[in-house]
C-alpha cells in the first residue's frame, strides 16, 4: 500500500485531561516497528473502562504488600510506599495523560512491521487489549492468558520494542490506552494482540468481540476462582510493573 512504512496524519479523540472533554485531533501515527501492526479501524464502541479512566478515578486495592481483584486492569500508580508497601491506587487500568481511549473495534491491516506473519495488510480484525505472547509464565501457565510481558509496556502507554508511542501531535507523544486506541481512525498494536477475524462477519457488530462479549461470558465463570493474591515484584517510574501470584483460593488455579 501507498502508506507502507510511511506516518500517516488521521484523526483521532484525544483525551488530554481527566474528565475533559474529548478533543477531535489531527495525529501523527508511525509505523509498526518490528512485531506490530497498524490497523485502520472501520467501527469502534464505547465501553465502561474508556469512560472510567476519562474520569481520572481510582481504586485503593492493596494493602501489606498484596493486591487482590479478579481481573481488569494490572498497573497502577503508588499512592504510598514503605518497607511494607502498604497501599497503592489503581486506575481502571491506565490512566495516563494525554492518551487516545477505546479498546473495543474491528477493522482492516493497513501495514505489518518486520518478523510479523500470522496477519497481513487487507485481513479483517479485532485488536485485543488482553495480549498472549505466549512466553511470559502467565501465557504458559494454562491457566490465564493474563500476559505481563506485553502489559508491562502497554500498562505505561507505550510499545515493547522501544518503549515509545506511536501516537504523536506536532512531535508531542500521545499515550497508547490498553495496546489499543481504537479512537482513532488508525491505531498500531502488537502482533499478538490483533485476533484475525472472517471477512464476511459485520465489522459494525464483531467490534464488541474485543472486550464486551467474552467481559460477559467470562463473568459467568468467575466462580471457578474466588481470588487470586498477586505481589508487586517491580516497580518503575512509581508504577508497578511486574508481579507475582503468591496465592490462589482454588488450588485448581493454582500458577
Amino acid at each position: 500500500m501507498a502508506t507502507t512504512g510511511q506516518v500517516i496524519t488521521c484523526k483521532a479523540a484525544v483525551a488530554w485531561e481527566a474528565n475533559k472533554p474529548l478533543v477531535i485531533e489531527d495525529v501523527q501515527v508511525a509505523p509498526p516497528q518490528a512485531g506490530e501492526v497498524r490497523i485502520k479501524i472501520l467501527f469502534t464502541a464505547l465501553c465502561h473502562t474508556d469512560a472510567y479512566t476519562w474520569s481520572g478515578k481510582a481504586w485503593i486495592l492493596g494493602h501489606s504488600g498484596e493486591m487482590h481483584f479478579g481481573s481488569g486492569g494490572l498497573y497502577g500508580k503508588l499512592l504510598y510506599s514503605d518497607t511494607r508497601l502498604t497501599s497503592f491506587a489503581l486506575q481502571d487500568p491506565e490512566g495516563l495523560f494525554p492518551c487516545i481511549l477505546g479498546h473495543e473495534a474491528a477493522g482492516i491491516v493497513e501495514s505489518v512491521g518486520e518478523g510479523v506473519t500470522e496477519v497481513q495488510p487487507g485481513d479483517h480484525v479485532i485488536p485485543c487489549y488482553q495480549a498472549e505472547c505466549r512466553e511470559c509464565k502467565f501465557c504458559r501457565s494454562g491457566k490465564t492468558n493474563l500476559c505481563g510481558k506485553v502489559r508491562a509496556a502497554t500498562g505505561v502507554g507505550v510499545m515493547m520494542s522501544d518503549r515509545k508511542s506511536r501516537f504523536s501531535i506536532n512531535g508531542t507523544p500521545i499515550y497508547h490506552f490498553m495496546g489499543t486506541s481504537t479512537f482513532s481512525q488508525y491505531t498500531v498494536v502488537h502482533d499478538v494482540s490483533v485476533a484475525k477475524i472472517d471477512p464476511v462477519a459485520p465489522l459494525e457488530k464483531v467490534c464488541l468481540l474485543g472486550c464486551g462479549v467474552p467481559l460477559v461470558r467470562n463473568f459467568f465463570d468467575v466462580l471457578q476462582i474466588s481470588w487470586i493474591y498477586y505481589q508487586i515484584v517491580n516497580v518503575v517510574n512509581g508504577y508497578y510493573t511486574e508481579f507475582e501470584v503468591i496465592r490462589s483460593t482454588d488450588q485448581s488455579n493454582a500458577f
